[in-house]
């Protein structure tokens, strides 16, 4: 079983979309946080300190890359990796995203193998503090 530092949050205004990864992401293991927008998101985050979070795009009250950027100006949150999951795959988003300090991009819908690797690939890392 894994242990409560392994905390996902993943920030979602589709509640499907939310409970499905969740869902998912729980029967792997993982302890799920989740917010229907940025800014509870971003609340979350500070308060609970995820390992990892899953950041949509298109949120109501600020899109997935202002709250990138807010999150990786924080002193407290920089080193928390962000994966933004999108529909929207243009270059224009995928720029933004990576100059807003996102650390991985994914396409919805979202393969579970590929989530589930880059998940790995983020959680199993040594945190860079």
């Amino acid at each position: 079983m894994l242990t409560s530092k392994l905390h996902i949050l993943y920030i979602e205004d589709n509640l499907l979309e939310l409970q499905l990864i969740s869902r998912h992401m729980k029967y792997m293991g993982y302890l799920m946080l989740s917010a229907t927008n940025a800014q509870d998101g971003i609340r979350l985050a500070q308060t609970q300190a995820p390992r990892l979070i899953l950041m949509d795009i298109h949120l109501p009250d600020m899109n997935g890359i202002e709250a990138t950027q807010l999150l990786k100006a924080s002193p407290e949150l920089k080193h928390i990796p962000v994966v933004i999951l999108t529909s929207d795959m243009t270059d224009a988003v995928y720029q933004a995203s990576r100059d807003a300090g996102c650390d991985a991009f994914l396409e919805k819908p979202i393969n579970k193998v590929s989530l589930l690797r880059t998940i790995n690939q983020f959680v199993y890392a040594v945190p860079q503090v």
